[in-house]
């Protein structure tokens, strides 16, 4: 048997979580971490890696908000990075004017947080003018998410083998840094405030099914999908399902969701200078759940397409505790019952991300 491969992984912390979470859980690095290597270990189960040896994996966590990064990128198999309490559009230091931030402080009822309201007292309005204008000034001078931004692209672009997974803010900033625009005669902002508000707890997105045809591995599988399970599902199986014209057999995958930006830009699929960028899927709240990048690279007239890219809005690393306790924190001036709403939506039933295929 041949030599294990050792893959070189680069987790990049955007956040640290709140503290509940962090104290039980360590910081999202160790979080996904831990989520993968279970996923690897599931994998080696049903078969997975019959044929060649199992992979040893080097991880490596870097701290991008504190300037933390690979220093050999060349040496690196895949980088994943995390959510973020952030937004992308904060490395524009007008991002950090008043009227944003107060856009940000909107509950899932789209209704004004107290602490934004014109009858709250005004030394805390004071305060949080002060606090307002320390933010403009440290954004000004130590912009972490364009450096992200630049570094993501100038990876990508210098290093063809490399794959980028994101979650999250993640999906967001690599879709900033990376998705073709639609349009290339319509100026249009990649990641926005989502108009419809926030999609908190577990649901459902539809799969779509240029992701499912260009994906190398059968998604029909999940326990929340209609489709009838199988260990041996394979990309024919994904298309026979998504042709089925009744909508019993459409493909779903449920995930945890915090979120109240979105990305705006739909990719088209279309190839692009040997690459493809797919929608992964929609949910009536967010029309852009995820996206997968392919490349065709060719030689002595045959083609290979691999996957370079992939990312979720929804947060396959979050189990109830974990998005409960964030939602908490983020909600905490939403008011008692747009709180106790999102944290029913929660516990709404399970979610795909640690699927067995059982």
């Amino acid at each position: 048997m041949a030599n294990p491969q050792t893959l070189n992984i680069a987790l990049l912390d955007t956040d640290i979580p709140v503290p509940v979470v962090l104290n039980t859980r360590g910081p999202y690095s160790s979080i996904f971490q831990q989520l993968l290597e279970a996923a690897l270990i599931r994998l080696s189960t049903y078969g997975y890696f019959a044929n060649q040896p199992f992979p040893k994996i080097q991880w490596t966590a870097y701290n991008v908000v504190r300037g933390q990064y690979p220093s050999d990128i060349s040496a690196l198999d895949a980088v994943v990075i995390s959510g973020s309490a952030s937004s992308v559009y904060d490395a524009d230091p007008e991002g950090w004017e008043l009227r944003n931030l107060s856009s940000k402080a909107v509950s899932p009822g789209n209704q004004p947080c107290p602490i934004l309201t014109p009858h709250f007292s005004s030394s805390f309005r004071s305060l949080f003018h002060l606090l307002d204008t320390i933010s403009k000034k440290i954004n000004r001078h130590n912009s972490w998410i364009a450096t992200l931004h630049t570094w993501l692209r100038s990876a990508y672009t210098a290093h063809p083998r490399l794959k980028f997974f994101g979650s999250c803010f993640g999906h967001q900033i690599l879709c900033s840094a990376l998705l073709p625009s639609s349009s290339s005669t319509i100026p249009q902002e990649t990641v926005t405030k989502n108009p419809f508000g926030w999609e908190l707890g577990i649901h459902t997105v539809a799969l779509a099914p240029s992701f499912l045809r260009a994906f190398p591995v059968g998604i029909t599988a999940l326990p929340s999908s209609p489709v009838k399970k199988t260990t041996t599902t394979t990309n024919t199986t994904a298309e026979n399902a998504e042709g089925n014209t009744t909508d019993d057999a459409r493909v779903h995958m449920r995930l945890q969701f915090v979120h109240a930006d979105h990305v705006a830009i739909v990719p088209d699929a279309r190839p692009r200078d040997g690459e493809r960028w797919h929608l992964l899927g929609s949910t009536p709240r967010c029309a852009v759940q995820g996206v997968y990048a392919t490349r065709t690279t060719r030689t002595t007239g045959h083609g290979t397409t691999a996957g370079r890219v992939l990312t979720l809005q929804g947060h396959f690393e979050f189990d109830a505790f974990v998005n409960g306790e964030t939602i908490k924190v983020f909600g905490a001036g939403w008011g008692a019952e747009a709180l106790a709403r999102a944290l029913a939506e929660v516990d709404a039933g399970e979610d795909d991300a640690r699927s067995d295929y059982d």
